[in-house]
């Protein structure tokens, strides 16, 4: 049907299982009936949407069938509510996808207890990460983790890896991190680092999980060319399971040792 016969029939949902189960209303129905209880505009069409959903059937055969329905459509609304599209870049008129920046700045005005954050690229991190900053002066106890890649460039076989996460800490402290404010822990891959083409690996994975209860999974890292501008796709996750899941999934690779730490202000001895 049309988006307006649409959204009558879920009007109808509501009106008639209450309604009925009140005794308040019985078929057939009118629009004066139903406007104490919808609006003016859509009282027409609501009634309308009742008498066709109530044509052959008793009160209680179609009040069954409508108690299905908004089940049926609740489940929907979690699903939509659970999961929501993160968008960077143009958008088409139908588009109602989430703004990543905007997105990525809630999940860290909200977080109270832990934030991960894991990243290929940083770029510009004192205004990407500035709301982070704030966050941790704003709430001392905060847990911030980032899982960041470390880059070796093309053909170098030389560089020790020590000389490769100091300039990487010392590059961090410098270029990506508010002065003042309290370093949050970071983690990367020894084989980021390591000189053998064969065993090298990358760190690409581009999230953010707030308390274990929600999570950003998004193709954008933290540049802001990629919060901005480029075209980036994610989906913002608010289901506790799958946040949990994926701070476990880091737990796990500390414990292991595939993730390490990165000593941010004494040198690396690696």
């Amino acid at each position: 049907g049309s988006p307006g016969t649409v959204s009558s029939l879920r009007i109808s949902l509501a009106v008639y299982t209450q309604a009925c189960a009140a005794g308040a209303m019985r078929s057939p129905f009118s629009a004066t009936m139903l406007k104490r209880a919808v609006r003016d505009a859509v009282a027409e069409d609501v009634a309308a949407a009742l008498n066709i959903l109530g044509s052959g059937l008793s009160s209680s055969a179609l009040s069954a069938w409508l108690l299905l329905l908004a089940d049926e459509r609740g489940s929907v609304q979690l699903a939509q509510d659970q999961a929501q599209l993160v968008w960077t870049g143009p958008e088409g008129s139908r588009s109602i996808a989430r703004d990543t920046w905007v997105t990525m700045t809630e999940l860290f005005r909200s977080a109270q207890h832990t934030i991960d954050i894991a990243s290929y690229a940083i770029h510009d991190g004192k205004h990407i990460l500035e709301e982070l900053a704030q966050r941790m002066c704003d709430v001392p106890a905060l847990r911030v983790r980032m899982f960041l890649h470390i880059h070796r460039a093309w053909n170098d076989f030389q560089t020790p890896p020590a000389t490769l996460l100091n300039a990487f800490a010392a590059d961090f402290r410098a270029k990506h991190w508010p002065n003042g404010v309290a370093l949050p822990t970071i983690y990367y891959d020894p084989r980021t680092v390591t000189a053998d083409d064969e065993k090298r690996a990358s760190l690409h994975a581009k999230v953010v999980v707030v308390d274990s209860a929600r999570a950003l999974i998004t193709s954008a890292n933290l540049t802001e060319a990629a919060q901005r501008r480029n075209i980036e796709a994610g989906v913002l996750v608010a289901n506790d399971t799958i946040a949990t899941s994926l701070t476990h999934q880091f737990d796990s690779l500390i414990d292991s040792g595939d993730l390490k730490l990165i000593p941010l202000r004494a040198s690396a001895t690696v």
